[in-house]
């Protein structure tokens, strides 16, 4: 299934990630497919390492305060699901300056980056259909 500007349905939330718990209720996702994959993507500034170090690529403004790249979270969902909780789960990382939209599977070199969420559930309430 893909938006259209006569059947829009969200396909990206962006925004800066709370510093606590917290629950986002929304109604803009329309659950037309059965099944869907849902991504989550969150990074840290300054998150450095022993891997990801200041200087690792030099002359790239967009790392100098990226550190660790952004670590990526799935899971699959099954709308007729209701109510279950679906876990996600680390699968990835970004690149470490944002230069392209590939997913590195690698996660051996991360370390704090992968302490940022403890936990992430996804719960489908179909109140209404």
């Amino acid at each position: 299934y893909v938006p259209t500007p006569e059947n829009p349905v969200t396909d990206a939330m962006t925004g800066p990630t709370p510093d606590q718990n917290f629950v986002l209720t929304t109604d803009r996702l329309k659950l037309t497919a059965k099944k869907f994959r849902l991504l989550l993507e969150i990074n840290q500034p300054w998150d450095w390492n022993d891997y990801w170090i200041n200087n690792k690529f030099p002359g790239h403004p967009d790392y100098l305060t990226s550190a660790q790249p952004s670590v990526i979270y799935t899971v699959e969902v099954d709308v007729k699901d209701d109510g279950e909780q679906f876990l996600l789960q680390p699968v990835g990382h970004g690149h470490p300056y944002g230069d392209d939209g590939t997913l590195n599977r690698d996660l051996s070199t991360l370390t704090s980056a992968l302490e940022i969420i403890s936990e992430i559930k996804f719960t489908i309430n179909q109140l209404q259909k």
